[in-house]
């Protein structure tokens, strides 16, 4: 018993110390049929792995891994290193991350490195837009290769588009890659309503590709030309307009008849802002004296009433027959004027 268990003590002291380590033998200048045999013999498992080398030419063996020398557990997977020549830079996959790319370089035996920015309308930012060496070129292991990143769509020139009309600002907008975010309508005296004004950022800001730019356009209110238009007629459509329609006290112009527009206040062509769009309406009062000498004095009165004048007849000769009125006829005076009318008894 003491003899076995001096024996047991032994194996196990050897097993623990040295006994379950092999040294990983050298396969330089072997096959790969023969380096496995080699590695199997020391009590160690083979395993081929290709490797990039600028000497060793393809299917030559490169070494092992662990290499030559290393002390290992027995039973232990041994790479056999098989060259696979100078390694070629690779494509970017899908995943174009950096931490993805970095790893492929690497499987290559090549050394990533961050390169510079690139504006790309494809590549988000921060993520790998192309590779220096280019995918294809050969290069010796250990080579740095620069990954350039994205930094996102190149920056846009924001239009000039003051003066345009809505619809034509949007499609200049849109065509220079942006979008119209929002459309702001702002007072503007000098711009007809509807007109662009600009835009926010300013025409010639750099923005990104895609971003939104408010849109203003002029909501001033331009006042139509309604000179000798009926005064009813003019309110109507001034109104539906969005004007506040105000009447002044009429004026007796020679050119213009009696119930139409002689003018506004402002005047035609003013731009007025939609929060005061006040427009004084001047109406005439001009009424052109009707004749009527011949007439009998009683025909006469009802002429001149409806042209809207007043009639004044001699006494009791309201009946005869009228030689003599003044104004003359053919005169212009106001509504409500008094025409007086001789007749003959």
């Amino acid at each position: 018993m003491v003899l076995a268990t001096a024996i047991a003590v032994a194996v196990a002291g050897w097993w623990l110390g040295s006994g379950r380590f092999v040294e990983v033998p050298s396969v330089q200048g072997m096959s790969v049929g023969q380096a496995t045999e080699v590695i199997g013999e020391v009590g160690l498992t083979a395993a081929t792995r290709d490797a990039f080398s600028n000497d060793v030419p393809p299917s030559a063996l490169v070494g092992t891994d662990p290499e030559a020398g290393s002390r290992v557990t027995r039973g232990d997977t041994v790479d056999i290193l098989v060259s696979v020549g100078r390694p070629v830079v690779p494509e970017v996959g899908a995943d174009r991350t950096v931490e993805a790319v970095s790893a492929t370089l690497r499987e290559y035996s090549l050394e990533p490195v961050a390169g510079q920015t690139a504006h790309s309308d494809s590549v988000p930012v921060g993520e790998v837009v192309s590779l220096d060496p280019r995918p294809g070129t050969t290069v010796d292991v250990g080579t740095p290769v620069s990954m350039l990143t994205s930094a996102g769509p190149a920056p846009v020139a924001v239009p000039e588009v003051a003066g345009l009309e809505e619809d034509q600002a949007r499609a200049a907008i849109e065509g220079a890659g942006l979008t119209v975010s929002e459309v702001e309508r702002v007072y503007d005296d000098e711009i007809d309503g509807g007109t662009a004004i600009g835009t926010e950022p300013g025409a010639g800001s750099d923005v990104a590709r895609r971003d939104g730019i408010t849109l203003l356009v002029s909501n001033a209110m331009t006042v139509p030309d309604i000179r000798d238009v009926p005064v009813d007629e003019a309110s109507d459509v001034l109104t539906e307009a969005g004007f506040t329609v105000v009447r002044e006290a009429p004026v007796t112009d020679r050119q213009i008849a009696d119930g139409r527009v002689v003018r506004t206040d402002p005047p035609a062509g003013t731009r007025l802002d939609p929060d005061d769009a006040v427009l004084r309406v001047v109406p005439s009062d001009a009424v052109t004296v009707p004749l009527v000498l011949g007439s009998r004095a009683s025909d006469a009165r009802r002429t001149l009433e409806e042209a809207g004048l007043s009639v004044t007849i001699d006494t009791g000769t309201s009946g005869g027959i009228v030689y003599g009125q003044t104004p003359l006829p053919g005169r212009v005076v106001a509504r409500g004027s008094d025409i007086q009318l001789d007749a003959l008894g």
